[in-house]
């Protein structure tokens, strides 16, 4: 070709390509771009957010005053919380992909403690299901410590063991409290009991004085109008009915003194050995003809003739006799008291 010569309509010597196929291209590589983009951002805030989770519950864990504690299916420790490192004494040992009797071996751990709390470990892996249970502890002043202790086994897809977590909650106080609250119930109920006692013994007191001062009026009576002779059945009867309520009323005066002795820590036995069945038989003889006076059918029988032992016979004695006149006083005439042993 001449020097400066120009073709026209000749062949161009560069690709020619579409200016929309050019667009779509660079549409499609900054569409491209774009999610790979948002992809890679949003991994790396999924994975800060995850870390700030694990952060965060890591922290409720720690700051928890419970026992919270993670194993794996062949009974290693994998996570704790500091709770359990400080209730275990477990803080400088290393303590990681041990199990419990591993740890037990090591200086300074509360020994006792660490077996105690794997002893149902087994348990919840076998029944395969959640346990709770109570546990008696001892802290530093050996002042007992009782702890709720929950179990959860972990399977996995095919039902092999993968875990067990471990949960402990202090419930000394609460069982305080319960304590307490039954001692407080059973002190009103043995208040309201004492109340309703002097209500009846007050009762039971004037019962038998009334008895003796009637007595005595008419023994009073007779001798002022000079006629003792003409009633001496009579006044000998008198002085029956009022030796016996003498009798009662020293009994029942005996029972307030004991009373009062149990409640003061005083209260003691006079042991010694005694066939307690000849015992029982010589007080059920001295009383049988009183109750039969009250025409009342009275039997005493035994299936063992001799039997020795440790008692307090004046007491045994008191406790027959309170038996037997409630009995006197609630069979109805022509009823029965029958006394075995």
């Amino acid at each position: 070709m001449p020097y400066k010569s120009i073709t026209i309509n000749g062949r161009s010597k560069y690709l020619n390509v579409p200016t929309s196929l050019i667009w779509l291209l660079i549409i499609s590589l900054i569409t491209l771009f774009s999610f790979l983009i948002l992809n890679i951002s949003g991994r790396h805030e999924a994975k800060l957010s995850l870390i700030n989770s694990e952060q965060r519950l890591r922290t409720l864990i720690n700051t928890s005053p419970n026992i919270v504690c993670l194993k794996d299916g062949q009974g290693k420790w994998l996570e704790t919380n500091k709770a359990t490192l400080s209730f275990f004494n477990i803080s400088n040992a290393n303590w990681k992909g041990k199990t419990s009797k591993e740890l037990s071996k090591l200086p300074g751990v509360c020994k006792e403690r660490i077996l105690k709390y794997q002893d149902s470990d087994k348990l919840a892996w076998e029944e395969g299901s959640i346990i709770n249970y109570q546990a008696e502890f001892h802290n530093e002043n050996n002042e007992k410590i009782i702890y709720d202790i929950t179990k959860v086994p972990l399977f996995d897809s095919n039902g092999s063991k993968s875990g067990l977590v471990l949960l402990g909650h202090d419930i000394t106080a609460h069982v305080k409290v319960e304590e307490n609250t039954k001692l407080l119930n059973k002190m009103i109920e043995s208040e309201n009991l004492r109340t309703e006692f002097f209500a009846n013994i007050s009762h039971e007191l004037r019962t038998p004085l009334n008895v003796i001062l009637s007595a005595l009026q008419y023994i009073q009576y007779v001798d002022k109008n000079g006629v003792m002779e003409e009633n001496k059945d009579t006044i000998i009867r008198y002085s029956y009915i009022m030796k016996q309520n003498c009798y009662r009323l020293v009994r029942l005066v005996n029972n307030l003194i004991d009373i009062t002795k149990i409640d003061s820590g005083y209260f003691e036995l006079n042991l010694e050995n005694y066939n307690i069945t000849d015992v029982i038989e010589e007080i059920c003889l001295s009383v049988a003809s009183y109750i039969e006076s009250k025409s009342l059918n009275f039997t005493f029988d035994t299936e063992v003739e001799e039997k020795i032992i440790a008692c307090d016979p004046n007491i045994i004695e008191r406790i027959l006799l309170n038996l037997l006149s409630n009995a006197i006083k609630f069979t109805n005439p022509g009823g029965k008291i029958a006394v075995n042993i």
